[in-house]
């Protein structure tokens, strides 16, 4: 790295390599591993990141933090820390990004008119994530905001694209999406899964095809109190369906999803919100148990009669490649994918999915229990060192040391929006 190195800096648009870089951390786990959302490659070894170079050379901070971050998780597949450069005459940074708030990616503001040109910008978001660290044991969870069509994107809008807690990845996407067994390369490239199968959100069916055009997703709501963190997403009129998801998190300690679906359209066959999942099954009541090598995950559901199956997810080349080399050792090929069906489609109704995501080191921490209607109770352990209170629109929740009181109305009150 020279000083004309540096100097090229200034050809940018003021703010441009920070925006990307911020979306690069964001979209790195706490392993400090690029998470595979779109096209993105699907692998074991750290974030490197030539933008989060060039801004920590200028500056001492979190961009050059995360640049050095990655080289002390994996030396040999890095140069060099910043710090060593000759010349430079730089320390090593001890300004970590923030973890335990929300880490929202704003859409760029062109894509979006380009994507959907009337959609309200205050609406749009690029990523959601949040992250209790930076350490393997952390918490982690990304959630994509990006629907249409864009080159190299997956329909996997409104979709959870990974989630990590207690060392392992358990909620995962499926890479770059070729699928499994496959060796002519143009009919591995022409077959690839994209989504929205595959891809941890709601699927539908329509004429005998899965339906695959998603709009923007919408972001109703989102906050945090404390350790207590809430977000409210939508696709809106997604093929004659209104489909809400909030995300309720307990930093530490679990994370709830609810996914509220509303029928606005006839027409529609099947629907069904499914989890890709890393681990060895078994049933438990209420849901399913991930295990991974002595850690598990627990999986379990309240909802307005939904029916559930396991099935076996097989179709990624690459989760093939990385489960089968050993870089990912706690799991085995293939994937497991839970699906939870909806009982009707008919237009008109509506219904409800709550699911409790738990890790834990063998003995169940967590219990999602019914309280009323349109209320859960998570029983257990919630890390809060006093009562936490919070309502946001439809949305309430009272968390005290032992249990978190979640109350939900039937479907959220959504925004007029323009075409998405």
């Amino acid at each position: 790295m020279c000083s004309s190195d540096l100097a090229g800096l200034a050809k940018f648009k003021p703010g441009c390599l920070e925006r990307m870089t911020d979306r690069q951390i964001a979209t790195t786990d706490n392993f400090l591993r690029p998470v595979d959302y779109g096209d993105s490659a699907l692998v074991m070894t750290p974030a490197l990141s030539m933008s989060a170079r060039l801004l920590g050379s200028q500056n001492d901070g979190v961009y050059r933090w995360f640049d050095e971050a990655g080289f002390q998780r994996q030396p040999h597949a890095i140069q060099g820390p910043l710090s060593e450069y000759p010349g430079l005459a730089m320390h090593a940074s001890r300004t970590k990004p923030l973890a335990g708030v929300w880490e929202l990616q704003p859409i760029d503001e062109e894509f979006l008119r380009w994507q959907a040109p009337t959609f309200e910008l205050s609406r749009a978001f690029d990523k959601l994530a949040f992250r209790t660290g930076w350490s393997d044991d952390d918490q982690y969870v990304l959630l994509e905001g990006v629907g249409g069509k864009p080159n190299h994107a997956h329909r996997e809008a409104n979709g959870i694209v990974r989630l990590n807690h207690r060392g392992r990845h358990w909620i995962v996407s499926n890479g770059y999406g070729r699928r499994a067994g496959l060796t002519n390369v143009t009919q591995s490239f022409t077959s690839r899964q994209i989504g929205p199968e595959d891809h941890n959100l709601l699927v539908l069916r329509r004429a005998g095809q899965v339906v695959t055009d998603q709009p923007m997703v919408t972001l109703l709501q989102h906050g945090a109190n404390d350790n207590v963190l809430h977000a409210t997403t939508a696709l809106l009129n997604y093929s004659g369906v209104d489909w809400f998801r909030t995300l309720v998190i307990v930093a530490g300690q679990y994370a709830v999803v609810i996914d509220r679906v509303q029928i606005i359209e006839d027409g529609l066959e099947k629907a069904h919100i499914e989890w890709n999942c890393l681990g060895s099954p078994s049933a438990v009541p209420a849901g399913y148990r991930l295990e991974q090598q002595r850690v598990f995950m627990d999986v379990t559901s309240i909802s307005s009669g939904w029916s559930s199956a396991r099935r076996e997810a097989d179709q990624s080349g690459c989760w093939l490649n990385v489960l089968g080399s050993g870089a990912y050792p706690f799991a085995r090929f293939p994937l497991q994918k839970l699906v939870y069906e909806l009982p009707s489609v008919a237009r008109g109704q509506a219904h409800f999915l709550v699911t409790l995501l738990s890790a834990h080191h063998g003995q169940p921490t967590h219990e999602l229990t019914p309280s009323q209607p349109g209320q859960v109770t998570v029983k257990g352990e919630q890390g809060v060192t006093r009562t936490v209170r919070l309502v946001d629109q439809d949305l309430s929740l009272e968390v005290n040391a032992t249990a978190c009181v979640i109350g939900f109305g039937k479907i959220p009150l959504a925004p007029a929006m323009g075409a998405v």
